[in-house]
Order: structure tokens, then sequence, then C-alpha cells
């Protein structure tokens, strides 16, 4: 049986009073004599009993209410204790559904608990946690200083957030993981850390893997002989220019860095009133490719004919390749000019003409159509053979 030390004081304290009242009542009111004599000098046999009955029934009154309490404590403790079991029951059924690990250590970084996923990534089993793991042992050497201050900032108060780490499994492999803890109090006090580690060496991966080919396209833009630039689109609209190869300066003849971060609207001012900065946002935007054969641009030292395909490099970027055929536009204009010029001569002349190629009529003139009854248009028909 246990009891409440401050109520039993506080009874026999309340006990003690009544005698002093009682004897102060003696001697003040009913002139029994001094207050000395009749508390402890001059004091009838049945006032000592009366007192000493006084004294007990507080006393066993003290002690029935420290009882009462003390089971009282003694019921909310265990219910506490029962609703603090069914708390931790429940916290470890959802961490052992969890898909990655869930981990507590006290605050000498001791692993305490550790869900399955966690024994399964680290290769650890429930023996290894009975013998004792420390939580820095699950970590390659190099980043275990640095987690060490980590916790005891946390313990302090201070809060770092998510931290990578590298971690080590029990074979002495390792991975890329972020960490990320809060602490276990118990009132105020810490008593430890519960946290969740990420496996994050598919993410890792998978970076490494875009870093690689952005260095492959960054290769083939560098090295390509054709004109590149790169744009950037955002979500109010805007088509930004991003970047261009040393092909795209020595094409246009000029220092295409001066574009760097307009919009294609301000960078090329005459585009502004076509298709193509549309084209190119569709490109961005849904990966639809863009082609022209034939664009002509001039605005400042920038000017000819280009060739122009945009084509999405990533969601939300486009690169635009482009040669410039103003020569070949040239060339080609030319010929049909020089073409042109001959038939009108052919057709001008008084003698029956033609050129046959391959079997077929290429080119005659209407001299020659008159014994034939032929049109010019069915002598050089595709299905027409002079031989048949």
């Amino acid at each position: 049986m246990k009891f409440n030390s401050r109520i039993i004081g506080l009874s026999v304290l309340l006990g003690i009073s009544m005698g002093l009242l009682d004897s102060a009542l003696g001697a003040f009111v009913f002139k029994e004599g001094s207050f000395l004599e009749v508390a402890f000098f001059s004091v009838p046999a049945e006032r000592i009993v009366f007192r000493i009955l006084v004294l007990s029934l507080f006393l066993l009154f003290g002690i029935l209410v420290s009882q009462h309490l003390f089971q009282r404590d003694l019921e909310e403790q265990k219910k506490a204790a029962h609703t603090l079991a069914e708390s931790e029951a429940r916290f470890r059924e959802l961490a052992e559904l969890l898909p990655e690990p869930v981990f507590e250590c006290d605050l000498d970084f001791r692993v305490t608990y550790a869900n399955r996923k966690a024994f399964e990534l680290f290769g650890y089993g429930p023996k290894d946690l009975r013998a004792g793991i420390s939580g820095l042992d699950l970590l390659a050497p190099g980043d275990r200083p640095r987690a060490r201050e980590s916790i005891r900032g946390r313990i302090e108060g201070d809060d770092p957030g998510v931290a990578e780490y590298t971690a080590m499994k029990k074979d002495g492999s390792t991975f890329a993981m972020l960490f990320h803890a809060s602490l276990i109090r118990e009132g105020d006090r810490p008593t430890g850390l519960r946290g969740v580690i990420v496996d994050i060496t598919h993410r890792k991966r998978t970076e490494e893997a875009i870093r690689e080919s952005e260095r492959r396209f960054r290769n083939i833009v560098e090295s390509s002989p054709m004109g590149i630039f790169l744009y950037e689109f955002y979500e109010d609209g805007r088509l930004v220019f991003s970047g261009s190869n040393p092909a795209a300066d020595l094409i246009l003849g000029v220092d295409c860095s001066q574009f760097l971060g307009k919009t294609i609207e301000e960078a090329f001012p005459p585009l502004a009133a076509t298709e193509i900065p549309e084209g190119y946002r569709q490109a961005a935007r849904e990966g639809v490719p863009w082609n022209s054969e034939e664009v002509i641009y001039e605005h400042g030292v920038i000017r000819g004919v280009y060739q122009v395909s945009a084509f999405q490099t990533m969601p939300g970027q486009v690169a635009v390749m482009f040669l410039d055929i103003t020569d070949r536009k040239t060339a080609v204009d030319a010929l049909r000019d020089s073409e042109e010029q001959f038939r009108g001569v052919v057709e001008q002349l008084n003698d029956a003409t033609y050129i046959l190629f391959d079997g077929r009529f290429d080119l005659v003139n209407p001299r020659f159509c008159e014994p034939t009854g032929l049109t010019p248009q069915e002598a050089a028909a595709p299905d027409f053979s002079f031989w048949d």
C-alpha cells in the first residue's frame, strides 16, 4: 500500500492544530490556566484521550484520502500506458506497411526500432537490432561527421530539413538517400529521433542519364554544320532565346549571344507578323514538329532565305535548325529564268522543233504540232509516246 506523504503530513498537522485550538479555548475562553499549562503541563487524562482521538481521526482521514488519490493516479497511469501502447501498436502497424524505411534511435544514435523495409534495404535483421546497431554505421564514413552535427542540431532545436547522405548497407555497398527525422519527446525532454529514409538511387541514375543525354545533345548542337537556336517556352506564352551553336553565328554573320534572354519577337522582330513563333510554341508545348522549306528574313545584317525545322527537345523546350539556301534559291531562280528564255526561243522558231527525253517529248513548239494535229500540252503529256 502506498500513500501520499503530503496528504498524510497535512492530516497530522491539522490534528495537531486541533489540539492547539482546544488548548487555546481552555486557556483564553474557559480560563482554565495559561496556554502552556493547558496545552502541555496540566492536561487532564480525558483531554489527552480526546486529542489523541482527534489526531488519529485526521491521520486516518489522510490515509484514506491518500490511498484514494494514489489509486486514481494509478488508474490514470494505467489508462495512459494503455493508450500509449495502442498508439505505439498503430504506429508499428502503419510503419510496417510503408514502402520506405522508418526508424527510431536514442540520443546516442543507437537504433531502437526499424520497420521491415529498413531491414530489407540495409541487409540487417531483428537479431542485429537486438545486438545493437549505431545509426551512424548506416552512413558512409565521409558523411558521418556531418550527420552527427545535423542530429545534434535537431536535438538542440534546429531543423535542417531533409538531408541527402550516402548510406551504407551491411555488406558495405552504398546508395544515395534522403533523410528526414523529428524528435521523440517525453514531456519537454528529447529522448531520441524518429525518421524516414528514401532511397533515391533510381532518381540519381535518372538525373545522371538526363545529364549525359544533355551532354550528348549539346555536343551534337555544337558540332552541327547547321545553325541551331534553342528556345524555352514559359506558361505565360513567352518563347525565350536560350542558346545557339557556332554554326548559327557563322551562317548569320552575327554573335547570337546577343539574343539570350530575349523573346523571339524581341530577338527577330519581323517574325512577329508571321506564323513562325506560334509554330515554335506548338512544337515546345505539344511536340508537333514545324518545318518550312523557305523562310525569307531581312532585318539588320541578317538577310537571306533559310530552310527551317523546329522540334521539341524536352517538354517546354524547342530546337530550331536552319540552313542558308540563299545561293541555292538564286541558282534555282536563274535556272528557271534560263529555261523560260530557252522555251520562248524554241516556240518562236519557224521550223518544227522538239526535245525528246527518254522517249518522251519534253518540249515541242507550235510548228511541230501543225502536221501532227497535237497540241503542245498533249505532246508533252506523261502518258503520250511518239513511238506509239
